[in-house]
């Protein structure tokens, strides 16, 4: 018996090869069940020698062979639980997606659905068919997969995904169940130890700015910027070392000295000067207040400790 279930649906043709061992080989395929109760015989016979004969039409053995017609065109699934595995790549942001091929013999064709929030889909992509998966001993398996790359994943996104499988020949689809993929940013802070700074008019300070971060950063540098909106005209500020105007600040280099430098003419005040770090998506933001007084007027203040007798 064999079972021709399996198959994709199409119309099929039975060949059979028949070979004892000791004999040439008999192939033939079967025929309609009338031309088998007639007896008819193929007008080449079933020796192997009729392949050299000058007038040899292979199509002549086929037109009387039995048609096999599969179709399963009415009982595609209208639902699937997918076997999904990921795995993400930190380095190249991307990730990994693979799924176990679809049981039913006419899917052909798989499709990545995903967007950013749930059951909504905004992009698709089209993965193709699915293959046989290769062994530890470099031979393929029984086992079919589908799989595709999913790149420029961003940090402190959640991504809702689903495969869809599809029989291009009647257009039927399925989907699997959806799944979700979130990889967090890492948190992180600015602070000073000098986050209120006295400068005389004309003169100038450099303060530090420290990143703190609790945990591994999903980017390797938090860039600053410096935001001067609020500050008085005649009041510059710069990190040091900044070259090109992006200054990055890192775990490993985690403290990045701020200079300002405030002009003869600027009134006395208390201006403010905002520093952002971006990291993606998030962003943490340090205030500097820059106190300007007259020049004499700002000294430094010693403070003794108090003896009670």
């Amino acid at each position: 018996v064999v079972d021709l279930s399996v198959l994709p649906s199409g119309t099929y043709h039975l060949w059979v090869r028949a070979d004892d061992g000791v004999n040439q080989p008999v192939s033939t395929y079967a025929e309609v069940p009338s031309v088998m109760a007639a007896g008819v015989q193929s007008v080449y016979g079933t020796n192997p020698i009729w392949l050299a004969k000058d007038d040899f039409n292979p199509m002549a053995t086929v037109g009387a062979a039995n048609a096999i017609v599969i179709d399963h065109s009415n009982d595609f699934p209208t639902e699937w639980n997918a076997t999904i595995s990921t795995e993400f790549d930190a380095e190249t942001r991307s990730l990994y997606i693979e799924w176990k091929a679809h049981s039913h013999p006419d899917t052909d064709l798989y499709r990545l659905l995903f967007g950013n929030s749930s059951l909504n889909p905004t992009q698709i992509i089209t993965v193709g068919n699915s293959i046989q998966e290769i062994g530890e001993n470099g031979l393929a398996t029984d086992v079919e997969v589908g799989f595709v790359t999913l790149r420029d994943i961003q940090p402190g996104v959640t991504y809702f995904l689903m495969v869809e499988g599809v029989d291009t020949e009647t257009g039927n689809a399925v989907r699997s169940q959806e799944f979700t993929f979130r990889v967090e940013p890492g948190t992180f802070s600015l602070t000073s130890a000098q986050s209120t700074v006295n400068v005389a008019a004309g003169g100038s300070a450099t303060v530090p700015v420290t990143l703190n971060a609790d945990e591994a950063l999903f980017f390797p540098n938090v860039w600053l910027s410096s935001d001067l909106g609020e500050a008085a005209a005649g009041i510059t500020a710069r990190f040091v070392d900044d070259v090109d105007g992006l200054i990055g600040i890192n775990p490993s280099n985690n403290t990045r000295q701020f200079e300002i430098n405030v002009d003869a003419s600027v009134p006395q005040g208390t201006y403010p000067i905002e520093i952002t770090g971006y990291a993606g998506e998030a962003k943490e933001t340090l205030t500097i207040q820059v106190v300007v007084g007259e020049v004499g007027a700002m000294t430094e203040m010693i403070y003794l400790p108090v003896v009670l007798r």
